[in-house]
């Protein structure tokens, strides 16, 4: 079944659906339901005289609420670098925001609220506007915002205690989960989390991934008609559900989970191995990242370095703009984490899908053909400058290159380049510490910068081929819009031969050209961007083993001569049908790597 039908049928029934991918991983288990309702409320007035006695209450409230996210940092057994640590900081920082707070007593004093009418209708407030963007980004700040307000509510009397999980291991089901509930769960108690709402970057994702628990979030109204106690399936690769599995099903999820640990060893056999090909030809293999702590994940990979680091996940994860400060600590960890080896840091991609308006920018009609990357960048040079300063001051304790985002044209470039040598420049007077220089390169994601490449050739340092937007603004396809995603499509012949015209231009004049989106960590994808002569592939630090062991399978020369034929199919699935079987024939089982 697949979750549609009465609520009575699917009450009883086996129920199939799909959410987004959050940690990989397959668990079993029965299920916990995780409720957190708040109904409608009626806000209570208080008269005049009483207005201080609330203030009063709010700000005891507020200083227990500081102290027990103390001491709950204090008693997680946790690494001191886990993500968990970071979210409590968070919400420490969120209640001692200057702005927030005196939003609340404003309330107070001005309409004469209750402190807990006060607090409610802030929050609620705070909360709508970042739901409303359907941004997973923002809506993971939503979260915050309302794990800080129940805490607060429960100090001032109105709100119940924290959750309290079973004895036994469970599959964490919920609309969505606390943050700081989240960090402080047993993890030999969860052996999955499955949330209705959240992305990839939410909280209960990042956690996921930290602590190697498989995790599906997205779900939508799963929670509804999950029972507690229900024997539930987890597939964080898929982000395929199976509740109340009959026998058969069961039988086969056991089945993947025996040949999972197959795979799990295999991949672990190639641990401190070359990315080398069968025939000698050396691949390096980088990791995509978002905060510091994925840069741990990739060093244990086994990654050769960072080939993109998300900055814009920082931007918005915080409660005000960073400063360079705050940004110079943070690319330090990352720089730090990786031990020497080189980190890609990307400007901040700020705008279309990430909502530039966070930094006060208005609204646009069509923002993903709007203010965003390196055109929001060199529209606020003062922004762009304290990043760049915080780049170069991290360039002192490891190795640093810069990535632009959303090039379109040289003189973008160029505009990037003096005002980075500017930054750089001052620093040097200032007396700070910074590398001598810093490899500048440009993603290739805009056809407009494929047809001009050997232009931006000339005079960048690398290129980073962004595939996902390189495919979705090639074939006017929004990968988000469920009514055309089937066209969304990485090897239609126009998106190979965009990519062949990168490459070429990049080897022609004689920079390195990488690989860092989706595309890079499909093993068939790989192999079509390894024949195309990109040796470099940037990937998720869960998929660094897999591909590693790809690359360890092929001989590139075959793989060359592949993608070769390949290019000269005229439909995409003539070309995937032709890679697939000449795969085949050379002995590649492309289903043991997925």
């Amino acid at each position: 079944m697949d979750g549609r039908g009465s609520p009575e049928a699917r009450a009883s029934e086996e129920i199939r659906s799909r959410g987004v991918p959050a940690s990989p991983g397959l668990a079993e288990g029965p299920a916990h339901v995780v409720v957190h309702e708040e109904g409608p409320f009626e806000e209570r007035t208080v008269a005049a005289r009483a207005v201080r006695v609330e203030i009063r209450r709010f700000r005891v409230a507020v200083r227990r609420a500081r102290d027990e996210i103390s001491a709950l940092k204090e008693c997680l057994i946790v690494d001191p670098e886990d993500p968990g640590t970071e979210i409590l900081d968070a919400h420490l920082m969120l209640l001692e925001d200057p702005e927030v707070l005196g939003a609340i007593t404003k309330a107070i004093e001005g309409d004469k609220l209750a402190a807990e009418s006060a607090v409610r209708r802030v929050f609620r407030g705070l909360s709508h506007q970042l739901e409303s963007t359907g941004i997973d980004y923002l809506q993971s700040r939503a979260i915050d915002l309302r794990d800080v307000k129940r805490r607060i509510l429960r100090h001032l009397g109105v709100e119940s205690e924290p959750h309290k999980m079973p004895s036994h291991p469970v599959i964490l089901i919920a609309r969505d989960l606390p943050p700081s509930e989240t960090a402080s769960f047993d993890r030999e108690r969860v052996l999955a989390f499955v949330t209705e709402h959240g992305g990839p970057t939410s909280h209960v994702a990042i956690l996921a991934r930290s602590r190697g628990i498989p995790a599906v979030v997205g779900m939508g109204d799963l929670a509804t008609y999950v029972k507690e106690g229900d024997r539930v399936l987890v597939d964080g690769t898929s982000g395929e559900i199976v509740v109340r599995p009959g026998a058969e099903e069961a039988r086969r999820f056991h089945a993947r989970r025996i040949e999972r640990e197959k795979r799990i060893r295999a991949t672990d056999s190639v641990a401190g191995k070359p990315a080398m090909t069968l025939d000698g030809r050396e691949v390096v293999l980088l990791a995509n990242i978002e905060t510091p702590e994925d840069a741990s994940f990739a060093l244990d990979a086994g990654a050769d370095g960072v080939g993109l680091y998300r900055t814009e996940f920082f931007f918005i994860r915080e409660p005000r703009l960073p400063d360079e400060e705050a940004q110079t600590r943070v690319y330090r960890q990352a720089v730090r984490r990786m031990r020497g080896r080189p980190v890609t840091i990307r400007t901040m991609d700020l705008g279309g899908d990430k909502l530039a308006s966070y930094l006060g920018t208005s609204r646009e009609d069509n923002p993903f053909l709007g203010m965003r990357g390196i055109r929001f960048s060199l529209a606020h040079p003062d922004i762009f400058r304290a990043q760049i300063r915080a780049i170069y001051r991290a360039s002192a304790i490891g190795k640093v290159r810069i990535m632009l985002p959303m090039v379109s044209c040289v003189d973008e470039l160029r505009a990037a380049r003096r005002l980075i040598g500017e930054c750089a420049n001052e620093l040097r007077a200032e007396g700070v510490p910074i590398a001598d220089s810093i490899p500048l390169g440009v993603m290739i994601e805009i056809p407009a910068a494929v047809a001009i490449a050997d232009l931006l050739a000339r005079e960048a340092d690398f290129f980073s081929i962004g595939s996902n937007d390189l495919i979705q603004y090639s074939l006017a396809v929004d990968r988000g819009n469920e009514k055309i995603a089937h066209l969304y499509n990485p090897f239609h012949p126009a998106v190979l031969r965009l990519l062949r015209e990168t490459v070429l231009a990049a080897r022609e004049a004689g920079i390195p050209v990488s690989s860092c989106g989706e595309m890079s960590g499909n093993p068939l994808g790989a192999l079509v961007l390894l024949g195309l002569g990109c040796n470099q592939l940037s990937v998720s630090p869960y998929q660094l083993q897999i591909v590693k062991r790809l690359v360890r399978s092929v001989r590139l020369a075959g793989i060359e001569s592949l993608v070769l034929a390949a290019l000269a199919s005229p439909t995409s699935s003539e070309v995937v049908a032709l890679l697939e079987s000449g795969l085949r024939a050379a002995g590649v089982d492309l289903e043991s790597f997925l």
